[in-house]
């Protein structure tokens, strides 16, 4: 195996991308020694072990992230999408919430909060926020038919079905 870190990082991704989870996590493992700043191959390591369902490795691939970058903003929600899947829905509200309230309106943070939102009555809340990030974002990437999606789904819950089917028929224009 190569020693170089992007290209060890580009094997991990496309192992991961075919299904090759074994060999993701063996790559990812092996970029976080060749690297000084290892949190996005910590991150990587997350997701792939995520993906095998083991939740409580996939937490402490996010923590060691975290105690390289704290202020890595993919893995503080990252961190809070795996504790709201573990049943830990209390912590993963507040880390959504600090992240909010830091100024941070990522899509990946779109992305995990509506699955909380419906516990804590904070439809609309996320609305506002899916709506300002889809005003904002650039009309033509990935990210805001995601938006638009999650969109529909809240005003979904919000029994706003025009809004949602609108918001949901903008989302296939994407795919």
């Amino acid at each position: 195996m190569p020693d170089n870190y992007d290209i060890i990082m580009s094997l991990g991704k496309a192992y991961a991308a075919i299904g090759n989870l074994d060999q993701a996590i063996k790559s990812f493992q092996r970029a976080t020694k060749l690297t000084p700043a290892p949190s996005v191959a910590f991150c990587e390591l997350a997701s792939a072990t995520q993906l095998q369902g083991d939740l409580e490795q996939a937490l402490g691939y996010i923590e060691q992230s975290l105690e390289h970058q704290p202020d890595n903003i993919y893995a503080r929600v990252e961190r809070a999408s795996i504790l709201n899947k573990m049943g830990r829905t209390e912590q993963a509200h507040e880390l959504l919430h600090e992240l909010v309230d830091e100024g941070h309106a990522l899509p990946h943070l779109v992305s995990v909060w509506p699955h909380l939102c419906h516990h804590y009555n904070e439809c609309s809340e996320v609305i506002s926020l899916c709506e300002s990030l889809a005003s904002n974002n650039d009309p033509n990437t990935a990210n805001t038919a995601k938006i638009h999606y999650t969109l529909g789904r809240l005003y979904d819950r919000a029994d706003e079905y025009h809004s949602a089917s609108l918001s949901t028929t903008i989302s296939g224009d994407f795919n």
